[in-house]
């Protein structure tokens, strides 16, 4: 996976989410977050879906809260969809997890984590974020199928 703005970088970044975090029980700061996404660049993949990862807009000192979210992903497809790549083979994980919003395999599961799950999950309920996510995973994908990388 890699970070939209890393294969567009003369894309501005004003299209980037911005979200509050509202006040919780786990010491997340109450701050703005970016939401970077990032997808797959193998041309060969149809994976249809998209890494998030929410960032402080502004840094933050040792022990302020986590300096990022965990990893979390959303598949936008139905899960059929997904079950149908992993009996091809395709798609290089777990079918249950592609689908929805999920929480990258190799994290823990923490409260925080679950906090900023949820976030994501009321955010797709936005179609206007699901087709933006959709949008530039079209990109991606036509950039990796042109034989592009993200450093040429």
């Amino acid at each position: 996976m890699t970070l939209f703005h890393e294969v567009f970088p003369e894309i501005p970044l004003e299209g980037v989410r911005v979200v509050r975090v509202p006040p919780n029980p786990w010491g997340v700061p109450t701050i703005d977050y970016a939401l970077l996404d990032a997808y797959c660049v193998d041309p060969g993949c149809d994976c249809r879906c998209v890494r998030v990862q929410f960032f402080p807009r502004e840094p933050l000192a040792a022990g302020d809260g986590p300096q990022s979210s965990a990893k979390l992903y959303f598949g936008w497809e139905r899960a059929l969809y997904y079950k149908e790549l992993a009996r091809h083979g395709t798609d290089g994980g777990d079918w249950k997890r592609e689908s929805g919003v999920s929480l990258d395999p190799s994290e823990t599961e923490t409260p925080i984590n679950r906090f900023f799950l949820k976030i994501l999950e009321e955010l797709i309920e936005d179609p206007e974020i699901v087709a933006l996510f959709r949008r530039r995973y079209l990109l991606v994908k036509e950039f990796a199928r042109e034989g592009k990388s993200p450093s040429s």
